[in-house]
């Protein structure tokens, strides 16, 4: 969904539930640079379904973006999802363009669960080959328009302007595509682990063959230590950071001090709900191959805060058997200097913000 283009700097947004990720790329003589990026967290349930539900606080937090990174009105690429952003990998015959942008129109009739006339559409042709038995695939990709509309208007407000809307988590298909290591690892799986939901995307020869949004995120975790340990949210979320782990430990009851560890079983309760997570993406694996001729998966990147609960990774490898790297912006990008430390700190929550900034960038 394309507005109009930037020239050599390059502005991603991505709006979650608990925070506002922006990062800042130029293109310089000798490649592209990280040059700025921020964090701001958005109050409790101010952004529900990938919406701001108050303007004000919505205008305030933009405005903090725009004064912290020292830019007024320009473009941007953004991010956005929720119950009305819509993607589903479909087959069909094989077609011509032409005929193809029609069937598109009754397909999505079909499936979407608003009418076409309030969607904006948009595709991409996965396979077109005659050996599929005269079928194509295609990744259907939409997003209603009122939706979109609500969406843009406190940025439009304080002078932000779209450059290019794109629907969660496809970003994350461009981040990896300029990431030379990756560019072999095909079929490769990327998960963004927010805090309200996880994005899943499995890319084949460098396109965005499944996407799955599975509602287990940060939160979940919070949520369930403050119901395990009779605590509220707010010190549950301060728990999590402090002692959270997945590193589950046999425990000896008769030569330890409870009272000297009141989070005694934090582990077995964060370890249960990323079981959940686990499973579902073992379930979306198991049906990419069963529709892609047994392809086997080689590698899952890992990004997004709660990616970074120690033993994520570690626990994600032993479930699914198969390589699994927490993903280092620091590795693969060129930056300023004097963001290593942040980008340390904060890259795991910049994929998808960065994959948009990436979108025009050849």
């Amino acid at each position: 969904m394309k507005f109009f283009k930037l020239t050599n700097s390059y502005l991603g947004i991505d709006l979650g539930s608990r925070n506002l990720k922006a990062i800042q790329i130029k293109k310089t003589f000798r490649g592209l640079k990280i040059c700025q990026l921020i964090t701001l967290p958005i109050p409790p349930r101010v952004v529900r379904q990938g919406l701001f539900h108050d303007a004000n606080v919505a205008i305030n937090i933009i405005r903090e973006m725009q004064n912290r990174l020292k830019i007024g009105g320009e473009g941007a690429y953004l991010g956005f999802s929720g119950q009305y952003a819509f993607i589903r990998e479909v087959e069909l015959p094989v077609m011509s363009d032409k005929e193809l942008a029609e069937a598109i129109y009754w397909e999505s009739e079909k499936m979407l669960p608003y009418s076409v006339e309030e969607a904006i559409i948009d595709w991409i042709v996965l396979e077109r080959k005659p050996d599929m038995g005269q079928m194509m695939k295609i990744l259907l990709v939409t997003g209603r328009k009122d939706y979109i509309k609500t969406f843009l208007k406190p940025l439009k407000s304080v002078g932000i302007q779209p450059l290019n809307l794109s629907i969660l988590p496809i970003p994350l298909a461009v981040l990896i595509n300029h990431i030379p290591d990756f560019k072999d690892m095909s079929p490769i799986a990327i998960i963004d682990m927010g805090a309200d939901v996880t994005h899943l995307l499995i890319m084949k020869d460098g396109l965005p063959w499944l996407s799955r949004t599975i509602p287990t995120g940060g939160n979940n975790f919070t949520e369930g230590i403050s119901q395990s340990f009779s605590i509220s949210l707010e010190e549950a979320e301060k728990v999590k950071i402090q002692h959270g782990s997945l590193d589950v430990k046999e425990i000896d009851l008769n030569n330890i001090d409870i009272m000297s560890n009141p989070y005694l079983g934090i582990e077995e309760v964060m370890h249960s709900i990323a079981q959940d997570v686990m499973g579902e993406v073992k379930r979306s694996f198991v049906h990419f191959q069963l529709h892609n001729r047994g392809l086997q998966i080689k590698t899952l990147i890992l990004t997004g805060g709660t990616s970074m609960i120690p033993g994520m990774a570690e626990q994600f490898q032993q479930f699914l058997n198969i390589p699994v790297k927490l993903l280092d912006l620091t590795q693969y990008f060129s930056f300023e200097p004097e963001l290593k430390e942040q980008l340390k700190l904060e890259g795991a929550f910049m994929a998808e913000a960065l994959g948009l900034a990436l979108c025009e960038v050849k």
